[in-house]
């Protein structure tokens, strides 16, 4: 994506295979994810290299910014050195495109995604401990999956990660939810307190806070306007909560 990649277009003399292409992206040394694209020519469009193929022009991306921090200009400048080593040893030609200033507008676009990067926690507390084996139930009757990490989630119909859910202590549990990395329209604040008031009811427990503040209807209220606002300022931005480009910056 443009507007968070720094891109070497290389253009080479003579065809890569599709495996070749694929590797190209390994020689770029830098701490950054980074991907590689090749131009489909009878499609007109790019594509994430396929064995079989060829392809004579080839793009590597830089990201600028993710949950790290900005883009260094020790980066930038190993991705460059890379780029061109690349050219000058294949006889091939690179240009630069994608971001604009990349160093610049990362520290600006990083600025953003720290206003926006907000993951909230929810706690409950028991009155007494109770037992995995309940909590466990309990949590999947509210639709959440343990998965191999042996943490719960409650996933959509696509996969995307909604809710987790994991039990903290032996009369404690643990709901956090990744706003930015959430759709808009899963509503998946509303589903959390739901579940967070399910919860409590099985577990005679407290809905509390990170500072162990009792969460009441109007507390839990106001925190989802404080989402709602999030997810407007994303949309705004033009990198809405949950899509493609929010995935990227808060991988």
């Amino acid at each position: 994506d443009e507007r968070i990649d720094y891109i070497a277009a290389i253009e080479f003399a003579a065809p890569l295979s599709g495996e070749r292409a694929a590797a190209l992206a390994a020689g770029f040394e830098s701490g950054r994810t980074i991907g590689c694209d090749g131009f489909n020519t009878a499609a007109h469009a790019w594509e994430a290299p396929v064995a079989g193929s060829e392809y004579r022009k080839v793009r590597i991306g830089l990201q600028i910014t993710d949950r790290g921090g900005p883009v260094r200009e020790s980066d930038l400048a190993e991705f460059r050195q890379a780029g061109e080593a690349l050219a000058s040893e294949s006889g091939a030609a690179v240009t630069w495109a994608g971001v604009h200033n990349p160093l610049a507008n990362a520290v600006e676009l990083d600025a953003f995604c720290a206003e926006v990067d907000v993951q909230i926690g929810i706690s409950l507390v028991a009155a007494s401990t109770f037992a995995e084996t309940k909590f466990r139930g309990l949590a999947e009757a509210n639709g959440f999956v343990r998965e191999d990490d042996g943490v719960f989630r409650r996933r959509d119909d696509n996969g995307l990660e909604l809710l987790t859910l994991r039990q903290s202590a032996p009369a404690a549990v643990s709901m956090m939810l990744d706003v930015p990395r959430v759709p808009r329209e899963s509503a998946a604040f509303g589903l959390m307190a739901h579940c967070a008031r399910t919860l409590a009811k099985g577990l005679d427990a407290r809905i509390v806070d990170d500072n162990q503040r009792v969460l009441d209807d109007a507390m839990l209220a106001k925190i989802g306007q404080g989402v709602a606002g999030i997810h407007g300022r994303m949309e705004a931005a033009g990198m809405p909560a949950g899509g493609p480009l929010a995935l990227r910056l808060f991988a």
